[in-house]
């Protein structure tokens, strides 16, 4: 073979070997990475970003590796990326959509990644017109997701003796 396609970028033509070895060596080290728990919140509404650190602490307290994730500031490709890769997501419930009847878009983005061999935790974050909870928890528990923990359903704002 002469010319190589890499994708949607140029084709390569000269010193193939060293970019195949390195792209082995490359995809190695991802295969080897230590597992994370990627965690969804959005940051501007209710106490989401109050629980979610208050989780996140938690997490760091047992050594776990955290990716944070503001559901409001981060594109659908990352989304995916994470939400397959991670061993674990934590989501707190987005504001529902007010133009449209679907679910918040990071939501199915995540339900399009996610795979049996995850395990899934779900928190209310009391903004009001949180997306319902059961229903989403139904979703992951359909395709395979192992619960993490129960619910963490809002029925007061949390305070500093909560977190």
């Amino acid at each position: 073979m002469l010319s190589m396609p890499n994708g949607p970028g140029p084709l390569l033509l000269h010193h193939r070997h060293y970019w195949i070895e390195r792209y082995r060596t490359w995809s190695e080290t991802q295969a080897k990475a230590a597992p994370y728990v990627a965690v969804f919140y959005a940051d501007d509404y209710g106490h989401s970003d109050r629980i979610a650190r208050a989780i996140i602490q938690g997490l760091a307290k047992t050594g776990t590796d955290v990716e944070m994730v503001d559901m409001d500031a981060v594109d659908s490709h990352d989304v995916r990326e994470l939400a397959t890769t991670a061993a674990a997501l934590v989501v707190g419930m987005p504001p529902q959509t007010v133009d449209s009847p679907t679910m918040h878009p990071v939501l199915s983005s995540i339900l399009a990644a996610v795979h049996g061999k995850q395990a899934v935790g779900l928190f209310e974050t009391g903004g009001g017109r949180d997306e319902p909870i059961y229903p989403l928890r139904k979703r992951f528990l359909e395709l395979g997701l192992v619960e993490a923990f129960d619910p963490i359903l809002i029925k007061t704002v949390p305070s500093e003796a909560i977190e």
